[in-house]
């Protein structure tokens, strides 16, 4: 569990439960290009590469006041407005975002067939269910709902439109126009039924 969930629970001698509540958030999915093949290929050399991504990664989160939800393989979740309050938190997931993708930018990279694409990005704003999540023998704090599957599935819409960072027209609306985003039309996403309106975040277009 995150420490901000942590804390109050040892302060107050609280057992954690299972349980959530309906909560407005930003969710923000980020993993590594072609991370399969580099596992094929450096076996468990891959290891320092991957914890690089994912200190930056987290870093980045931090700074932004986001909570660092889960790693899952190559990829980090991250939410904000939960369990702190955040009113700009789909700005704050945009800033992180460009970040993450700037440090990636920053260092050498793996091989030359990823030097373009450092990294993928999916960030989607709404509704999701936050809170302890599991069983009264494990629990894990966390977000699941429709916002959160589509935040994770831009992260595909990302390598097939062959962009670092995909948002969509709900984060970006939450922006209050404080980000100048490229539009990528719309696009089916799978589980939705209907189109999703979709951007990207070029390099030139850092949220300040």
């Amino acid at each position: 569990m995150p420490l901000d969930v942590v804390r109050p629970l040892v302060d107050g001698g609280i057992e954690p439960k299972p349980g959530g509540k309906l909560t407005d958030i930003t969710v923000l999915f980020a993993d590594l290009p072609g991370f399969t093949e580099m596992t094929e290929e450096l076996g468990a050399g891959v290891e320092p590469h991957l914890t690089r991504f994912l200190t930056l990664s987290i870093a980045a989160i931090h700074a932004e006041g986001g909570t660092v939800d889960k790693f899952i393989g190559d990829a980090v979740m991250a939410i904000w407005n939960a369990p702190n309050d955040a009113p700009d938190h789909a700005l704050r997931a945009c800033r992180a975002a460009a970040a993450i993708r700037n440090a990636k930018h920053a260092m050498p990279p793996l091989a030359p067939q990823h030097d373009a694409v450092r990294v993928r990005i999916g960030i989607n704003s709404g509704t999701a269910l936050v809170g302890n999540i599991g069983s009264a023998e494990r629990l894990s704090y966390t977000a699941i709902g429709d916002a959160v599957n589509l935040a994770s599935r831009l992260v595909g819409v990302a390598k097939e439109n062959g962009v670092e960072i995909v948002l969509s027209g709900e984060t970006l609306d939450r922006t209050r126009g404080r980000i100048d985003a490229r539009s990528l039309g719309e696009t089916a996403v799978r589980g939705k039924s209907q189109p999703v309106q979709i951007f990207t975040l070029d390099r030139e277009s850092t949220p300040a």
